[in-house]
């Protein structure tokens, strides 16, 4: 199973996400891949496992670290996406 960049990210990095390439194998072969990703304006913070968030986006647990004053944990996920795309591909370079 691959473990992908936004699971790592939420898990504060314990779970590393997979480097996965193609590989020629000298044979042809057919895959069929699966992606899921959060939709690009889902809010996802930095360690669900260890915030005490039921979920990513957990309107009660922000509310309650409102009114004691914690600022939100949470990060859009679009700003994570792009940020790996301008870091693995040079056409997005200066995006």
């Amino acid at each position: 199973m691959n473990i992908g960049d936004a699971l790592s990210k939420i898990s504060n990095y314990r779970f590393k996400a997979t480097r996965h390439r193609v590989l020629d194998i000298g044979s042809e072969r057919y895959s069929c891949p699966f992606f899921l990703c959060p939709k690009f304006s889902a809010m996802i913070c930095d360690n669900i496992i260890e915030s005490g968030r039921l979920q990513c986006e957990d309107p009660e647990y922000d509310e309650r670290e409102k009114l004691n004053g914690v600022k939100s944990d949470l990060l859009p996920y679009g700003k994570l996406l792009c940020n790996k795309l301008v870091n693995s591909y040079g056409e997005w370079k200066g995006f």
